[in-house]
C-alpha cells in the first residue's frame, strides 16, 4: 500500500489556493471598523468618584412627612371603620345561617304536622340563600383586607412620628428615610382596597 505525497509546491500549483500569510493580513488591516469591537479602555471612560453628602433635616421635609402621616393615621382610622362594618355583617348573616337549619328541624321534631312538609324545605332554602348572599358578598374576605390596610398605615404613621420626635443629630439621614417612606406609603396605596366604590 503506498501513500502519494504531496509537495509544498502542489498548494501553490492551484491558482484558486494561492493564499499567503501576507495576503491574510492585508485583508484583515483593511477590513471595515464596524466588523472589529473599539478597544476601551478602562481610564477613559470612568469619571473620578464623587463623596455623597447626606441631605439635612430642614423644615419642609418634616412638615411633608407630618402631612404623609396625617394621611396615613386617617386613612387607618378609615379602613378600621370599614373592616367592623363588614365583619359585623359577616358574623349576622353566618348566625343565621346556623340557627335556621337548628330552628326548623326542631319545628319539625315537635311532630307538627301541619308545617313539617313546608318548615323543613323553607329553612334550607333560606340557609341556602344566605350561603350564596354571603359567598356573592365576600364580606369575610373585605374585612381582613380592610383590617391589613389599617394596620400598614397605622404602622406608617407611628415611624414618621417616632423619627420625628427623634432630635435632627440622631436622626438617620433625611433622603434615606424618606425614599423608604415614599415606597411604603406607594405600596399601601396600591393594595389596599378601595374606600370610594367600595359598599359600606
Amino acid at each position: 500500500m503506498t501513500y502519494q505525497t504531496r509537495d509544498s509546491n502542489s498548494l501553490t500549483s492551484n491558482p484558486h489556493r494561492r493564499c499567503s500569510f501576507a495576503t491574510i493580513a492585508s485583508a484583515i488591516s483593511t477590513s471595515p471598523t464596524h466588523d472589529r469591537p473599539p478597544e476601551l479602555r478602562i481610564g477613559d471612560s470612568i469619571e473620578p468618584d464623587v463623596q455623597r453628602a447626606e441631605q439635612p433635616w430642614m423644615t419642609a421635609q418634616e412638615t411633608m412627612l407630618g402631612k404623609i402621616g396625617m394621611n396615613s393615621s386617617e386613612y387607618s382610622g378609615l379602613h378600621d371603620i370599614r373592616a367592623r362594618r363588614y365583619r359585623r355583617r359577616f358574623r349576622n348573616i353566618s348566625i343565621l345561617s346556623i340557627t335556621f337549619p337548628i330552628l326548623f328541624e326542631g319545628i319539625d321534631n315537635m311532630g307538627m304536622k301541619d308545617y313539617r312538609d313546608i318548615a323543613f324545605p323553607l329553612g334550607m332554602t333560606l340557609v341556602a340563600a344566605l350561603n350564596c348572599i354571603q359567598t356573592f358578598l365576600n364580606d369575610g374576605g373585605r374585612s381582613q383586607r380592610h383590617y391589613q390596610a389599617a394596620s400598614q398605615y397605622s404602622q406608617l404613621a407611628d415611624d414618621i412620628s417616632i423619627m420625628l420626635s427623634i432630635p435632627r443629630a440622631y436622626r438617620i439621614p433625611c433622603d434615606v428615610f424618606m425614599e423608604r417612606v415614599r415606597i411604603q406609603y406607594g405600596h399601601i396605596n396600591e393594595h389596599a382596597p378601595d374606600l370610594a366604590i367600595t359598599p359600606p
